[in-house]
């Protein structure tokens, strides 16, 4: 590829997240996901708390939302990316005390781990979306909320995690089928 190539396609890819992303704001959030074709959100099966094949991967915690906060930072969108850092502390006032059973590790890598991207982007003043002053850490007092609520699920005699936590009541209404299967990317 040449430079304008390059180029051509960097804005083609950006043009792209951010109809996606508009559109998320627009028709999904504040659920996990957006269903691309029907353009409806795609929620948790409220109905059925067991229904694990829906519900592992959708928390009721806005994921796409915060998912997509480290491409706004890569892609050096600084208005954009205060403007959600905003959208998430206010959906999340009252941190992640919400009564959903969820799947450890997806949690951890999209949830915690996009947490701390975001707010090492924010704070890192080399970087184009550093929020400065006006950031308060809230991204990261968020992550440490959720990880403080996986950890249990950590804390098994066998030192392997159980693979669902409710972020709420922890073990409570969690079947013994739920927490006797895992998998290996969660226990490495």
């Amino acid at each position: 590829f040449n430079r304008f190539e390059l180029k051509h396609y960097r804005e083609t890819v950006k043009d792209l997240f951010h109809f996606a992303h508009e559109n998320y704001l627009q028709k999904g959030y504040p659920y996990d996901e957006l269903r691309p074709i029907a353009c409806i959100p795609k929620t948790r099966n409220f109905e059925d708390p067991d229904d694990e094949i829906t519900n592992d991967v959708l928390g009721n915690f806005s994921v796409t939302l915060v998912d997509s906060l480290t491409t706004l930072a890569v892609m050096n969108d600084r208005p954009k990316f205060a403007e959600m850092v905003k959208l998430i502390e206010d959906t999340f006032p009252n941190k992640f005390n919400i009564d959903s059973t969820v799947q450890v590790f997806e949690t951890t890598i999209r949830i915690v781990g996009g947490l701390i991207s975001a707010h090492l982007y924010a704070t890192d003043p080399s970087k184009k979306v550093y929020l400065g002053e006006e950031y308060k850490g809230s991204l990261l007092q968020l992550a440490k909320d959720m990880a403080d609520r996986l950890l249990p699920s950590y804390l098994t005699l066998t030192g392997l995690p159980v693979p669902r936590i409710n972020l709420r009541s922890k073990f409570d209404p969690i079947s013994v089928e739920s927490v006797s299967e895992n998998n290996v990317a969660a226990m490495v």
